[in-house]
């Protein structure tokens, strides 16, 4: 239930952020004609980044922001070899203004659905609807967020949660201070998080799921292709289909463990280890947590 409840608390603060920056004015803007398969990349600093998809050949940038910010940042919106740069970086007047970022601005693109996709941020937050392209995003204080995307993703964040909504592809994630949601994915999935939990809903693909200091969910609906969850001070979930082939290993050094799964074969139980066969046996599924309790039932 915390788990969820934070998921919910996580969307609403990102569209509030969004729609409040949404309401500035336009600071800079311009539009390309494009082919397909070329590539967006953004340098932002102290920016958000807001990247959708239309069903036109070409790419239409704006900058948002306030009068104060206006003053204070310098944005270049360019057509390069493979596609568009978009650059927005903080003017230097004085020795202090090389402190900080262009705060306050919001990057805001729309882009072909196939396009690739390259942004980087200092100290803002990443969305991206419909994009079907490779993507690598990276911020180094602020949230991500994808809906309806396909492709290889990339995505890493210092100080922020990230969320993914109905995903096709392959993701790796990793925050050091917040919390990982995938939601109904069909790729495999590694991901990791310093300080926080992790909530993975696979659909078909490998998950490895690690986290330093909070709980992980894995619920599988679909076909099974491996599941490594390990935890130093949390509890692990582990939701599967009756029919997966599976050899499981569940450890802990400080909890209990509860494998209800009507169709194991039990070959080792002891205090803090589960060994078992589901079924025909297969592909390993291995969980472990230093300090929690780990859970395997039939979903």
């Amino acid at each position: 239930m915390r788990l969820i409840t934070k998921t919910f608390t996580i969307l609403s603060l990102l569209f509030i952020s969004f729609g409040y920056l949404n309401a500035q004015s336009i600071i800079a803007e311009k539009s390309f004609d494009v082919s397909a398969g070329e590539s967006l990349y953004v340098e932002a600093s102290g920016s958000d980044v807001k990247v959708s998809a239309w069903d036109k050949n070409s790419v239409e940038v704006k900058v948002k922001g306030s009068k104060k910010t206006a003053s204070k940042v310098k944005v270049d919106i360019d057509r390069i070899e493979d596609g568009v740069k978009v650059t927005v970086k903080k003017k230097r007047s004085g020795f202090f203004d090389w402190f900080g970022g262009a705060g306050g601005s919001l990057v805001e693109v729309k882009v072909p659905s196939d396009f690739k996709l390259e942004i980087e941020t200092s100290g803002g937050d990443i969305a991206l609807y419909s994009i079907k392209g490779e993507k690598r995003l990276e911020t180094s204080g602020g949230d991500i967020k994808l809906s309806n995307t396909k492709g290889a993703l990339t995505a890493e964040t210092s100080g922020g949660d990230i969320v993914i909504d109905n995903h096709y592809g392959d993701v790796s994630a990793s925050t050091s201070g917040g919390d990982i949601t995938v939601k109904s994915i069909k790729g495999n999935v590694d991901v990791s998080t310093s300080g926080g939990d992790i909530r993975v809903r696979s659909n078909d693909g490998y998950v490895n799921a690690e986290t330093s200091g909070g709980d992980i969910m894995v619920d599988l609906d679909g076909k099974y292709k491996g599941i490594n969850a390990s935890t130093s001070g949390g509890d692990i979930i582990i939701n599967l289909p009756s029919d997966i082939d599976a050899d499981v290993l569940l450890e802990t050094w400080g909890g209990d463990i509860d494998c209800d799964y009507p169709n194991a074969k039990e070959m080792s139980v002891k205090r803090g280890k589960y060994e078992a066969r589901f079924n025909n046996g297969g592909v390993k599924l291995y969980a472990s947590t230093s300090g929690g309790d780990i859970v395997v039932k039939e979903r």
